[in-house]
């Protein structure tokens, strides 16, 4: 999975942290030219293709740079507005590039070449789009006025992450343009630019950026035009993945057809249309994360009650296979949080990769967990993405008692953990390559569970099981079933398999 690959700005704020910029987008059209040519990156998807490796690019469609400011807010936070409210209507916007350096377009000088401001206020003018708060819940607009002719919001920052008109229309950080993306004008230029990158280099798949923020009737456009354009190219399974940094309530109204917190546990959907396939989620990070940092093992109990619960909430439909698949994505580490190595140890690390590996959904492997990286610090302040620099970088931060293992070799494939992660990867994909039924995603557990331990068993056929037992109660002893954690699994023979 890449990075986004379209050209970017750094923000021109001190309120930015270390990964903004690659996520600050100028144009949809075109490569940033650092990272190589269009050339280039077909050529490595050909080559990943020949491999039997699908490629996902992140693509972000949320927001553009930071071009503009808001009216009398040109360095400081902007309140948020609506509509027009005692007098104050919602923002002017105002260009921060130097006049001379604009693009021409057909809506005069513009900051960005394909997406346009306009301060035309427009009294009647509504908002089209189909909003829910993050709990599931579907909220409604009897208010009017707005500058409906411009590509972007004019409402102000993101402040209240639980106000559902804020999420969707706010400035993010205060320092990314929100674009319209609930007007059709909008849409369909989005729409065109992500169908060229399909077509130019050939990717198997998008994943999402903050699909949060986005409002619903874009992804209903957006999603299945995706998928037809990709299957027009020969790709009957195009995939679409939401980064789900948000409640289960919000992320079930994004993923397949879509449920409000009105329609759980029934067959019943916002509409027929389906969105996003499914994502990368954070519950059964956290319950496993909970257990082992703060040596609290009974959260282990929660994750096969989340599971089913999880499931009465989402449609895992996929329209292109014609069946369900449960496509979350789990981990045991993410950019936004300290490795879990750093704070537990290796022991406690490889349970919870065995654990996601088997676990229903798609395995997501963080950048240098193969190469045991273990830097304090997330990579928000620039931490533990020791592989995206220099090793030597590293030596003057001594993890462990010989040093820093990101001042070594950052793509050893003859790593200890490269090839522990390499034998769990072919069990799993001996055990649910082939992922031919919805059985496979068929979690049983034992009645009652085992307090602090997690047990389950899988399979996609009666004779082809698979059974995990992770031990999470760190303080019965050492060695054994206590102490660092313990892991095991079993699979029971089968005659196909020799």
């Amino acid at each position: 999975m890449f990075f986004p690959v379209f050209p970017l700005r750094f923000p021109r704020c001190h309120r930015v942290v270390s990964w903004v910029p690659r996520y600050a987008q100028l144009d949809f059209t075109t490569l940033d030219q650092r990272l190589g040519t269009v050339e280039e990156l077909r050529e490595l998807t050909s080559e990943a293709h020949r491999l039997g490796m699908y490629v996902i690019i992140d693509v972000v469609m949320n927001h553009m740079a930071n071009e503009f400011y808001f009216e009398g807010h040109e360095e400081t936070q902007a309140p948020w507005r609506f509509h027009e409210n005692r007098g104050e209507r919602e923002y002017l916007l105002f260009p921060r590039v130097k006049e001379e350096n604009l693009y021409d377009t057909p809506e005069g000088k513009q900051p960005y070449l394909d997406f346009w401001y306009n301060n035309t206020w427009n009294s009647s003018a509504t908002y089209n789009g189909t909003l829910y708060g993050q709990y599931g819940e579907w909220v409604d607009d009897t208010g009017a006025g707005t500058y409906i002719d411009s590509d972007f919001h004019h409402n102000g920052d993101l402040i209240d992450y639980f106000d559902a008109w804020q999420i969707n229309y706010g400035k993010i950080y205060g320092v990314m343009d929100d674009l319209r993306l609930e007007h059709e004008r909008v849409q369909k230029k989005y729409i065109a630019m992500t169908k060229a990158l399909i077509e130019s280099v050939d990717v198997d798949g998008f994943r999402v950026d903050t699909p949060m923020q986005v409002p619903l009737n874009f992804y209903k456009v957006w999603a299945p035009a995706m998928r037809e354009h990709a299957k027009s190219l020969g790709k009957d399974s195009f995939g679409i993945f939401g980064e789900f940094y948000v409640t289960p309530g919000r992320y079930a109204t994004m993923t397949g057809r879509g449920r409000d917190n009105t329609m759980y546990g029934q067959e019943r959907y916002i509409d027929d249309v389906s969105t996003l396939k499914g994502g990368i989620v954070y519950p059964y990070y956290w319950y496993i994360f909970t257990s082992l940092v703060y040596n609290d093992a009974q959260y282990a109990d929660g994750l096969a009650l989340a599971y089913r619960e999880e499931n009465k909430m989402i449609d895992t439909y996929d329209p292109m296979t014609q069946r369900k698949e449960y496509a979350m994505w789990n981990f045991c580490n993410n950019h936004d949080n300290w490795r879990l190595q750093s704070m537990t140890g290796r022991d406690q690390m490889r349970m919870c990769l065995v654990v996601v590996t088997f676990w229903p959904g798609v395995p997501l492997h963080y950048a240098g967990d193969e190469q045991d990286l273990d830097t304090p610090g997330s990579a928000l302040d620039g931490w533990s993405r020791e592989e995206l620099s220099p090793s030597m970088a590293w030596r003057a931060v001594a993890t462990q008692p010989g040093g820093n293992p990101a001042d070594n070799d950052n793509f050893d494939m003859t790593s200890e953990s490269y090839h522990y992660i390499a034998r769990l990867n072919g069990l799993r994909e001996a055990y649910f390559g082939s992922f031919g039924s919805e059985m496979c995603d068929q979690v049983t557990t034992p009645e009652p569970q085992i307090p602090n331990v997690l047990v389950f068993e899988r399979g996609c056929s009666s004779a082809q099981r698979l059974v995990v037992l992770a031990n999470f109660h760190q303080n019965s002893g050492s060695g054994g079933w206590g102490g660092r954690g313990f892991c095991r699994f079993a699979m029971e023979p089968q005659t196909s398999r020799g």
